[in-house]
């Protein structure tokens, strides 16, 4: 699909964006780092990403689930006063919890203004699953990214547990279906 829409582009003259009906203007955008490593200090992500505001960031996500609450508090905490209130803070969490155990983390984690949870829960987990969180949860959900077609992501989009829907082209067939699961999303007033 993407191929395809390339090669339209190509035989229009035009880029892929105009063909998808997007103009070039200024867009939301975040740092993505605090990837594990092992034997660094649970600190360390504080800096990484200071440095990333210092570039101009207003925004930036880490990862976080992997670790025991108590360690995953730690860096949270670390890089909230590193980056001070202003700055955007999302958890990009790669579905380490079952809803009780999430529950727990996301009112742990809260004082420290999180934006969102990504992908909080376990794989196999499903909408109504995320209605439960959603429902007990002070920090909204971000999911999407793991299903593949719109039709998977459509009853999380329906459930109303998400404030943000997030997919991957290359993994939802295209740009097509991506366009599919953005107009979805907008009708729900789901945020991409």
């Amino acid at each position: 699909d993407i191929a395809l829409w390339d090669i339209e582009g190509k035989a229009a003259g035009l880029p892929v964006y105009k063909l998808l009906g997007g103009a070039r203007r200024s867009v939301f955008t975040y740092a993505t780092g605090g990837y594990y490593i092992e034997g660094a200090p649970l600190e360390s992500v504080a800096e990484e990403m200071a440095a990333y505001v210092a570039m101009g960031y207003r925004a930036v996500k880490i990862k976080t689930g992997a670790l025991s609450l108590e360690d995953e508090l730690t860096r949270i905490r670390a890089v909230r006063d590193a980056i001070g209130r202003d700055v955007l803070l999302m958890l990009d969490m790669n579905a380490p919890y079952g809803v009780e155990d999430c529950i727990i983390f996301a009112m742990t984690v809260a004082p420290y203004d999180i934006m969102w949870l990504e992908e909080p829960l376990h794989w196999h987990l499903q909408p109504a699953d995320y209605i439960r969180l959603a429902s007990a949860s002070p920090i909204p959900l971000a999911h999407g990214e793991r299903e593949w077609t719109r039709f998977t992501i459509r009853d999380f989009i329906d459930s109303g547990a998400l404030k943000y829907v997030q997919f991957d082209s290359t993994r939802h067939a295209g740009f097509t279906e991506s366009l599919r699961i953005g107009h979805l999303a907008e009708q729900k007033g789901v945020l991409i």
